[in-house]
């Protein structure tokens, strides 16, 4: 499959994310992300869950969760000092690959024991992750001195001006399209 769509339909979210509060457009995607998980526990709980409530609830945990890698992403340096970065985007990084293993393997066992079980699971863990969103500091809204648009634009000409940034993110690319 090519992703060359969702990599290029992600730009503008990502300036979306640089405009607005970080930590609202995360406690908004996992509130969101959370009723999805309601709603299909609840569908499975009574079981008259069918295929279109499935996809309908993919479609919006897909539409919603598209916000929130850019918006954790952009939340790391208003969290961490400078010299602390690399350190803490290497933690970030380890952790969204750890879910990325556990949640699968934990999942299968809840759903051989209960279906509707890993339904509500999941809601209580973004319901926790939003109150844990609270904790952080609020961060200011970005400036908005141009369009999203030109931000977009003023992103390829830097990328396109600094040969090792552009390797870097051609080399992320070629692996991401790999990987799918």
């Amino acid at each position: 499959r090519d992703v060359t769509g969702v990599q290029t339909c992600a730009l503008p979210i990502w300036a979306i994310a640089d405009r607005h509060q970080k930590r609202r457009i995360l406690m908004i995607v996992h509130s969101a992300l959370a009723l999805a998980a309601l709603a299909t526990a609840v569908l499975v709980h009574f079981d008259i869950v069918v295929v279109w409530h499935l996809a309908a609830v993919g479609f919006l945990q897909g539409a919603v969760f598209a916000f929130s890698i850019p918006a954790r992403q952009a939340l790391i340096p208003l969290l961490v000092r400078d010299e602390d970065m690399a350190n803490a985007v290497a933690i970030n990084s380890t952790g969204l690959n750890m879910t990325r293993v556990l949640a699968p393997s934990l999942a299968g066992g809840l759903l051989a024991w209960e279906p509707a079980i890993s339904f509500d699971v999941i809601a209580v863990l973004y319901i926790v992750s939003v109150f844990m969103l609270f904790r952080l500091p609020k961060d200011a809204p970005g400036v908005q001195r141009q369009s999203a648009a030109r931000s977009v634009v003023e992103g390829f000409q830097y990328v396109w001006g600094e040969r090792t940034v552009r390797m870097l993110l051609l080399l992320a690319f070629e692996i991401g399209r790999a990987h799918v």
